[in-house]
C-alpha cells in the first residue's frame, strides 16, 4: 500500500468512527484502553512484535505504530480535532468486532477491550489458545476463601459465570498479578467508587488477564508487572451506601483470561494457562467449599 493510499485509509477510518460513538453502540475508549496511553514522549517500545512511539496526538501522548506516525499525525490534523482515541494509528475505535483491515501493510483485527471495540494488531505466529503456562501465582489465597463459584457455573442472573469468583471474609484479602505483563487499564466499575477492573497484557501478546472487584489499587496504567505482584485487596461484595453492607462484610476478586484470536473475544478456563501446582491450589478450594474438584464447567464461555 502506498503512503497516500494509507494517509486516505487513515483519514477516513478516523472520521467515520466518532460516528459510531455517537450511535451508541460503542463506549469512548479514550480513557480506558492503557494500550494506546504513555507517559514518555519519544519513547518506544514493542508490543505483540510491534514496534510503537509514544506521540503526542491533539494534546494526549498514545502509543503508534513506529512505521505509522508521520500519516497518523497527518490524519488527525487533516480531519479537524479528531482524538486520540479515533485514529487507527495507535488503535483507535472501530463497529464489527471480528473485522480486519490492512494499515500499512499490517493486519488489524476489531477486538473488544473493557467494553469498547478498539483496532488491535494481529501476530498470527502467536496463539493463546495453545496452553503457555503463563500464571504462575494464584490471584488470591483460595484457602482462604468462604465461597466459590467456578467458571462457567450459572449465576443468579442466569449468566455464565466467565471467570472464577471468589468470596472472603472481611476487606484486607490481598489480589496479586498471576501472571508477568503491563497494566492496559484500571477502571471503575459499575459497582461502586472502590471497585476497579485491572487489564494486564500478559508475556503471550494475545492473552489479557482481567482481575475484577480491586480496592485499594497500588498499580497504574503502562506499569510492567511481575507474577506475584500485588495488585491491591478484593473489594467489598456490596456498595458502602448499601444497607446489606456491614464492617466485617463479604469481599470478592474475579479473575478473567481472554483471547482475543477468538472471535468474539472469549473467556477462557484459566487451568488452560496455569501451572498444576496453582491449579491443585484452586481444586482443594472448590472442593472443600463446593464437595468436589471442579473449577471449569467449560473451556470457553462468551462474557
Amino acid at each position: 500500500m502506498t503512503r497516500r493510499r494509507l494517509k486516505l485509509l487513515v483519514i477516513g477510518i478516523a472520521l467515520a468512527l466518532p460516528a459510531c460513538g455517537e450511535g451508541g453502540s460503542v463506549s469512548d475508549n479514550s480513557d480506558i484502553s492503557g494500550l494506546m496511553k504513555c507517559e514518555s514522549e519519544g519513547s518506544t517500545e514493542e508490543i505483540g512484535g510491534v514496534l510503537y512511539e509514544c506521540k503526542a496526538v491533539n494534546k494526549s501522548l498514545v502509543l503508534v505504530p513506529e512505521d505509522q506516525n508521520s500519516d497518523a499525525e497527518s490524519g488527525a490534523s487533516q480531519s479537524g480535532g479528531v482524538k486520540s482515541s479515533d485514529t487507527t494509528g495507535n488503535m483507535g475505535k472501530c463497529d464489527d468486532e471480528g473485522s480486519t483491515t490492512d494499515i500499512g501493510g499490517a493486519s488489524y483485527t476489531c477486538r473488544t477491550v473493557n467494553q469498547a471495540l478498539i483496532w488491535m494488531p494481529d501476530n498470527e505466529s502467536i496463539d493463546a489458545t495453545t496452553g503457555e503456562l503463563v500464571l504462575s501465582v494464584p490471584f488470591v489465597d483460595p484457602s482462604k476463601a468462604v465461597k466459590f463459584l467456578v467458571f462457567g457455573a450459572t449465576l443468579p442472573s442466569g449468566n455464565t459465570n466467565p471467570n472464577p469468583e471468589i468470596y472472603f471474609q472481611g476487606y484486607d484479602t490481598p489480589v496479586y498479578a498471576a501472571a508477568s505483563g503491563k497494566v492496559l487499564a484500571v477502571d471503575l466499575t459499575d459497582v461502586g467508587d472502590r471497585d476497579y477492573v485491572i487489564t494486564i497484557l500478559s508475556d503471550n501478546p494475545n492473552l489479557v488477564v482481567s482481575y475484577d472487584h480491586i480496592d485499594n489499587v497500588i498499580v497504574k496504567v503502562g506499569q510492567e508487572v511481575s507474577a506475584g505482584d500485588q495488585l491491591g485487596t478484593a473489594a467489598s461484595e456490596f456498595r458502602r451506601d448499601d444497607p446489606r453492607w456491614t464492617p466485617d462484610g463479604l469481599s470478592r476478586a474475579e479473575m478473567m483470561v481472554k483471547d482475543f484470536k477468538k472471535k468474539p473475544s472469549t473467556a477462557l478456563c484459566h487451568t488452560q494457562f496455569e501451572t498444576p501446582e496453582i491449579s491443585a491450589v484452586f481444586a482443594a478450594a472448590a472442593k472443600r467449599l463446593n464437595g468436589a474438584e471442579t473449577v471449569c464447567l467449560k473451556d470457553t464461555v462468551q462474557p
